[in-house]
């Protein structure tokens, strides 16, 4: 899960940009 979280970390960060108003659990 470790390398997954690490290889989402950009995504969600650029998912989470746009879409602000959805809290990640996963990020946190």
């Amino acid at each position: 899960m470790l390398p997954l979280k690490v290889a989402q970390a950009p995504a969600a960060a650029a998912k989470t940009s746009t879409d602000r108003i959805i809290p990640q659990p996963l990020l946190t």
